[in-house]
């Protein structure tokens, strides 16, 4: 598998805006901070003070995260020129759970996220899709519909966002509401909803986006599968519930590989075991 799972989704998230705004974007902004980068709803907080802040929940220390906060609440609405917000940063923190499978948490389960939230900083509708407030998006959406097919400066849709958190609530929203089920990210790894859910593994949500015909057939970058990547999880589970929606067992990346192959590759023994079982060949 040419490249790992953290350069298909994790630096298109983190890097959040470093590209100018996409074309089919409102040219105004969802709210006063997007603009500015300025946290709103009370004292300002400098440049330098606001980047700092940034680059503390980027690194993931925790109690620095809660200490700066405690200092100044309103740095949680931070968010810089770019578009990079404390909200979206926090939620892409990653636990230390390396040759585990599992290299994203949920939003639920996202300690970082947690903090920055405790501070109640007003959020967007990306990050209101993130967090996994459905009765808000809904309200969100009955009153703009064209949230549905807004695009995030990382490339991501509303859809990305709530299937990559694993709040299936929302996602079941924004599907019932039209949201792109096959929309590709605009950016140049053109993930799909599917595949970032696939990443913080939330099952109900894979499940749900299956049920809704989501395509096990979509290539992604190097030409791998959802399946691929579910064996490069280890998500034995997740391969199983790709598998009985049809996916190829066998189906081949650009460079010859195999999801059994990448399986073994990545020492995933439970997904190599059914995958095995299933007609899978190497």
């Amino acid at each position: 598998m040419p490249t790992s799972r953290s350069m298909i989704v994790l630096l298109s998230l983190v890097a959040c805006a470093r590209t100018p705004a996409r074309s089919n974007q409102p040219t105004a902004p969802v709210r006063s901070a997007e603009s500015t980068g300025e946290p709103t709803g009370g004292t300002a907080v400098s440049d330098e003070e606001r980047d700092r802040f940034l680059e503390t929940v980027k690194s993931g220390e925790l109690g620095d995260i809660q200490r700066a906060l405690a200092r100044t609440p309103t740095l949680a609405a931070a968010r810089a020129p770019t578009g990079r917000s404390a909200v979206l940063l926090a939620l892409s923190r990653a636990p230390d759970t390396r040759g585990k499978g599992q290299d994203f948490y949920l939003a639920a389960d996202n300690p970082f996220l947690k903090a920055v939230l405790a501070a109640h900083p007003p959020l967007d509708p990306f990050e209101t899709a993130a967090v996994g407030d459905a009765g808000a998006l809904a309200r969100l959406l009955t009153g703009d519909a064209t949230l549905l097919t807004r695009v995030h400066k990382s490339g991501w849709t509303l859809l990305h966002f709530a299937a990559f958190a694993g709040n299936t609530e929302a996602v079941r929203v924004l599907l019932d509401r039209g949201a792109g089920l096959e929309k590709r990210a605009e950016n140049k790894f053109e993930n799909t909803p599917l595949l970032v859910a696939l990443l913080t593994g939330d099952r109900a949500t894979v499940q749900l986006l299956l049920d809704r015909g989501a395509n096990l057939a979509a290539r992604y970058e190097g030409g791998t599968t959802a399946l691929h990547l579910a064996a490069e999880l280890g998500r034995a589970d997740l391969v199983k519930l790709l598998l009985d929606h049809g996916a190829a067992v066998n189906a081949r990346t650009d460079d010859g590989g195999t999801p059994l192959a990448i399986a073994v590759k990545h020492s995933r023994a439970a997904a190599a075991e059914l995958l095995r079982s299933r007609g899978a060949e190497m």
